[in-house]
């Protein structure tokens, strides 16, 4: 499904494919992820989330050129390998109401935590800390001691941390930071991306909905940035 995206914007929204074929590539076929990655444009997805059976609103998440989870990221919002975040919940809120206070979701597998397996082989990339509200990035493993220990380690000798790793079984889920953390150290250390717009409606979700678990993602998709669309204009004119 396409959808123009702002008036007088040229740029394009592209919702999660719907069948085996995502109908970009149908009209578009040479159109690879690189493609949708590669453009400067081209780095902001969507979220919609639904709730008490309406859709209340999108959150449009910018990501990391760089990173391989942002790339898995674009995979699971177009739902170009079939797997996709359409129709999940969100999991989890931690922290509620104080510092640090986040959101999980990601779970396209079993929906209910245990579930989502990663879709790229390699996760190396260059990854930051973020203390700040609207953070994206990588929900690891509830006890991971070796990730712990590292993790203090790279805190303070500022080493890069960017060779930190999701569980396989696990890593195609995601945290949303909805508060700033007060202590540093307690923040994200694999982040990719960054809430753009949407981050209230995150927060009226868990102020409103207690089982976090009614709150679902409708759709979910990828913006084209403006040299794509020219493309994809240009093509639908030929059809």
């Amino acid at each position: 499904m396409l959808a123009c995206v702002g008036p007088g914007h040229l740029t394009v929204a592209v919702h999660v494919a719907q069948s085996r074929q995502p109908l970009i590539q149908s009209l578009m076929p040479e159109v690879t992820l690189y493609d949708l990655v590669s453009d400067d444009s081209c780095t902001v997805t969507f979220l919609d989330l639904a709730w008490e059976g309406s859709t209340r609103g999108r959150v449009h998440i910018r990501l990391s050129r760089e990173t391989p989870l942002a790339s898995q990221f674009v995979l699971l919002c177009t739902g170009q390998r079939g797997p996709s975040y359409r129709n999940t919940s969100l999991l989890q809120v931690e922290r509620r109401d104080g510092p640090g206070e986040r959101v999980y979701g990601g779970d396209y597998e079993c929906n209910n935590g245990s579930g989502g397996r990663m879709l790229v082989p390699n996760t190396l990339g260059k990854y930051h800390w973020s203390a700040k509200a609207g953070a994206v990035y990588a929900r690891f493993p509830e006890v991971d001691c070796n990730a712990l220990f590292f993790g203090v380690w790279n805190w303070l000798s500022g080493v890069s941390v960017s060779n930190w790793k999701p569980s396989d079984y696990t890593g195609a889920q995601f945290g949303i930071t909805l508060r700033d953390f007060s202590v540093y150290g307690n923040a994200p250390r694999v982040v990719f991306g960054e809430v753009e717009g949407g981050l209230e409606l995150l927060k009226e979700a868990v102020a409103n909905i207690r089982d976090i678990r009614e709150v679902k993602v409708s759709d979910c998709g990828v913006v084209l940035g403006s040299a794509l669309t020219m493309k994809l204009f240009a093509t639908l004119k030929e059809v």
